[in-house]
């Protein structure tokens, strides 16, 4: 059975639109984070485990934005599509990476979102390069120290490589390997980031 998905015009346009706009808007808080993919390790590279920003809406299953409400129907829809099975909302957070043109590396840090079973939607909020990559590689049992060691040493190939538009979702099994990558032409690259775990 396939575990990536590709879904496009989940959603209105207006609600596409809107979501677009709300939070390119000057007052929207984004919060710069120096190691978007990991505080753990590879904190020294710059490109690898890149800068950018987030906004987090909802952590540990609990309402932590006051802009959740406003993004909650494209959460459930997005469960509604009955690709995957889950229990409950784990997180959901927006990321933005800024354009980078002199960077060489093809794609960013290989990494699973969370360590327990869960499935991953990304919702893209914009029209842009800097494509998601899904490799062949996944971990079987979320242990932390292996997970690092994969990290590390793994000779990753690419199952999948998925570029950003808005509107379109990518959901795929959270055991899977995955990672951004640099935006070459657009000037950013935002997408909504939602985990959904699986705890029966």
């Amino acid at each position: 059975m396939d575990n990536v998905f590709v879904v496009d015009d989940l959603i209105t346009k207006s609600y596409a639109n809107m979501i677009e706009e709300r939070i390119t808007e000057n007052k929207f808080p984004w919060y710069f984070n120096k190691h978007l993919v990991t505080d753990q390790i590879f904190n020294e590279d710059k490109e690898i485990n890149h800068v950018g920003h987030n906004h987090f809406l909802y952590e540990d299953r609990k309402v932590v934005s006051p802009f959740f409400e406003f993004i909650h129907p494209l959460i459930l829809a997005i469960g509604d599509t009955k690709l995957f099975d889950y229990d409950v909302l784990e997180r959901a957070r927006f990321n933005l990476t800024q354009k980078n043109t002199t960077s060489t590396r093809d794609y960013h840090l290989p990494h699973i979102d969370s360590e327990y079973p869960h499935w991953v939607a990304i919702y893209y909020v914009n029209d842009a390069d800097g494509d998601t990559y899904i490799f062949d590689q996944r971990t079987e049992d979320f242990d932390h120290n292996t997970d690092i060691q994969t990290m590390l040493n793994a000779d990753f190939t690419v199952k999948k490589r998925v570029t950003p538009k808005k509107g379109r979702v990518l959901i795929f099994d959270g055991h899977q390997y995955h990672t951004s990558s640099f935006c070459k032409n657009s000037p950013y690259r935002m997408v909504l980031n939602i985990n959904y775990g699986k705890i029966f």
